[in-house]
């Protein structure tokens, strides 16, 4: 069996820690990281590893791993770049991981576009013989889209499944970033250019289906949704990282009043 004999090494002409180029590396989890790679004797490569972890959560490293070799070390300081700041330059958009989910929602029966032609007050006057059992109006009844309501109430169907969309984007900061929290048009519609998801989200956030009527009448085009900005979240995950999460809520259209969409119900007698 052969023996193990330890190495050692011995640095000539130089003791102290030696700092090699910096280089770089990017995950989806944590972005953009400089990491800084240092070189000497096993015993500074200690003395400062100790060091910077005193210093805890005020340390301007964010992770720290220390290999040996001998008498000889390396020491890795690795620093979350800041999104927005000049190590990492603009980074927040590869900091941030974006979503779309969809959202179902139960409606009133009576607001399916198959009934947009159905007066207020004529919808009401169908729930109400529907409810007692009683047969339409002549007049009511010679309508045929009158009488598929009336079946639906009739059989106690008085929802619809329907699907919105959340559109969600997180992005991980370091304690250091500049990235500020924006809240300028909370709870109102904005242009999905304004939101600025990424080119493939884009090309689907842009061709969705849409049913339904405009203001004037005329049948919707598929094409993009209305979004309203939700008010942003701001974690922390760990001692040294937080996630920045904006969220918008897509619907076909949203009420002029009060969040600056497109639809503007009509008064109906």
């Amino acid at each position: 069996m052969a023996i193990h004999k330890q190495i050692n090494y011995k640095i000539l002409g130089d003791d102290t820690l030696r700092e090699l180029p910096t280089t770089r590396s990017w995950t989806p989890n944590d972005g953009i990281s400089t990491d800084h790679h240092f070189v000497g004797p096993a015993d500074k490569v200690q003395e400062y590893f100790n060091e910077i972890s005193a210093l805890g959560s005020n340390a301007s490293i964010d992770e720290m791993g220390e290999e040996f070799n001998g008498k000889s070390g390396k020491l890795l300081c690795r620093v979350f770049d800041d999104s927005g700041g000049e190590e990492g330059g603009n980074t927040e958009a590869l900091n941030s991981v974006w979503e779309l989910i969809a959202q179902q929602l139960l409606k009133p029966v009576e607001t399916l576009p198959t009934f947009d032609k159905i007066i207020a007050k004529d919808k009401r006057d169908i729930l109400k013989a529907a409810r007692n059992a009683e047969a339409l109006t002549t007049a009511l009844a010679a309508v045929a889209v009158n009488k598929t309501l009336y079946a639906l109430y009739a059989n106690s169907v008085m929802d619809y499944l329907s699907t919105d969309l959340i559109l969600r984007k997180t992005t991980r900061l370091s304690g250091r970033s500049e990235v500020k929290v924006s809240y300028t048009k909370l709870n109102k519609v904005v242009a999905i250019g304004t939101i600025d998801p990424p080119t493939a989200l884009l090309g689907i956030l842009t061709s969705l289906p849409r049913i339904g009527k405009d203001n004037a009448g005329n049948d919707l085009a598929d094409g993009p949704w209305e979004w309203v900005k939700l008010g942003p979240q701001v974690r922390q995950i760990t001692k040294k990282k937080f996630q920045l999460v904006y969220t918008w809520h897509g619907a076909q259209r949203w009420l002029t009043d009060p969040y600056g969409g497109t639809w503007v119900p009509k008064y109906e007698a």
